[in-house]
């Protein structure tokens, strides 16, 4: 047997900062996916960062017993979980246009106006740091595309409903971009 150690493959990412790799169920288990929340600068995203923690959990908790066949089984009823998750929807949140936005916003019921005006701050603020995650990714000549993920839906319901959040791992890229698992207490 011969064994030729090939060139390195180095992945596109964000030297000095936080990642979170979520890991996401299709149907019974018939398959899994996963998406990542890149770039989170210590000091600077420690908020946004503990809040993505916080509601990861909550996805899980929304269905505590799965969705048992419901097709009114959707993520985006969980408040926080659309500006994390938006995709390529960037001027749904944030902007000028966020006031207009939550006119048509209710998904969900909010229990009072500050509530309200919480989420849509948040929202403000989270498209500020994908937009910061973006320029500095290019800055780095990055070319991966550093934008807000997508959650992906779920092919076993002919992509009706989104995947069941499953798990997630809190890693640490250092500045010789050297992936470090991250211990989270909160």
């Amino acid at each position: 047997m011969k064994l030729t150690i090939q060139d390195p493959q180095t992945l596109p990412v964000i030297p000095n900062s936080y990642s979170v790799e979520i890991k996401l169920m299709a149907g019974d288990a018939d398959y899994y996916e996963s998406l990542s929340v890149d770039g989170f600068e210590p000091g600077r995203d420690d908020e946004l960062l503990e809040d993505l923690l916080r509601l990861l959990p909550r996805l899980r908790d929304f269905y505590p017993s799965g969705r048992g066949g419901s097709w009114s089984y959707s993520l985006t009823r969980v408040p926080g979980f659309e500006p994390w998750f938006i995709g390529d929807d960037r001027e749904a949140f944030g902007g000028e246009e966020s006031e207009e936005r939550s006119e048509d916003y209710p998904r969900f019921s909010f229990e009072s106006e500050d509530q309200k005006r919480e989420l849509l701050e948040l929202h403000g603020r989270i498209s500020e740091f994908y937009d910061r995650v973006y320029e500095r990714a290019q800055s780095l000549g990055l070319s991966r595309t550093f934008y807000a993920p997508e959650w992906p839906s779920d092919a076993t319901t002919n992509y009706e409903i989104e995947c069941d959040y499953s798990s997630h791992e809190v890693f640490y890229y250092d500045e010789h971009s050297v992936k470090r698992p991250v211990k989270v207490e909160l």
